[in-house]
């Protein structure tokens, strides 16, 4: 979704200093040039590397797919409509926020992985990539925020927006902490 919704937003856009901010963080969810590289094969590579310690419920099919990417397919639907707008300084807006919280979001989840030394560096290409990358996004946000000061768009827009789509992450974050929850007093009640 990230890369399409950035590439639909770099056409949309008329201001060139924006563009050029969001090409270049296409440029890298795309591996830089290099298809090996994309963002999206890393993260399902990644992904995989965590089957051995997949929760019971799922392994058994105590669980079904549809309850455990549940919170994901939310957090896509919420955030479709604010990623593909017709109004441009929406979507900015909101990719202000979604590099913000990636680079939070990217922290913690190395600092969770990093205590475990059984999987492999090849394995944790997304992470360790992401954690400088997602600072370099981040960064860009600021660049971003200030553009869109200089070219004066309603800043009343970009906050609700920006409180929106935070909100949106937040939520998401407490509904895979209640799905952590509900996965693991289901594995508990089988023991």
């Amino acid at each position: 979704m990230f890369a399409g919704s950035l590439a639909s937003a770099v056409s949309r856009i008329d201001d060139n200093v924006i563009r050029c901010l969001l090409v270049k963080q296409l440029y890298d969810e795309l591996g830089n040039g290099n298809p090996e590289q994309c963002h999206t094969l890393l993260y399902n590579r990644f992904y995989h590397a965590f089957h051995p310690w997949q929760p019971e419920s799922i392994a058994t099919g105590k669980m079904d797919a549809l309850n455990i990417s549940s919170p994901g397919i939310k957090l896509r639907q919420r955030l479709e409509g604010y990623f593909n707008a017709p109004d441009p300084t929406i979507i900015i807006a909101a990719f202000l926020v979604e590099e913000i919280y990636a680079k939070k979001f990217i922290e913690c989840l190395n600092e969770q992985i990093m205590r475990t030394q059984e999987i492999s560096e090849h394995d944790l290409t997304w992470l360790t990539l992401h954690s400088v990358v997602e600072a370099d996004h981040a960064g860009d946000s600021i660049h971003l925020a200030r553009r869109l000061d200089e070219i004066e768009v309603s800043r009343s827009l970009v906050y609700m927006v920006t409180e929106e789509v935070w909100n949106i992450f937040m939520r998401f974050q407490d509904e895979m902490y209640a799905l952590n929850l509900e996965l693991f007093s289901v594995d508990i009640s089988r023991k």
